[in-house]
């Protein structure tokens, strides 16, 4: 099975949810509190660690 990590419209809530009806939600999670989630143009998701 492959995993993957949504953020934004994909999440539950947004525009492309439906699409994933039918996948298995393997878990909930949030980042870390290091750690911060950017957008990089609107198809480039992208993470850096903070101090």
């Amino acid at each position: 099975m492959t995993h993957m990590f949504l953020n934004g419209q994909a999440m539950k809530a947004g525009l492309f949810h439906h699409r994933l009806q039918d996948a298995p939600l393997v878990r909930k999670t949030r980042t870390a509190p290091c750690h911060r989630a950017l957008l990089r143009g609107v198809e480039r998701p992208a993470g850096r660690e903070v101090n």
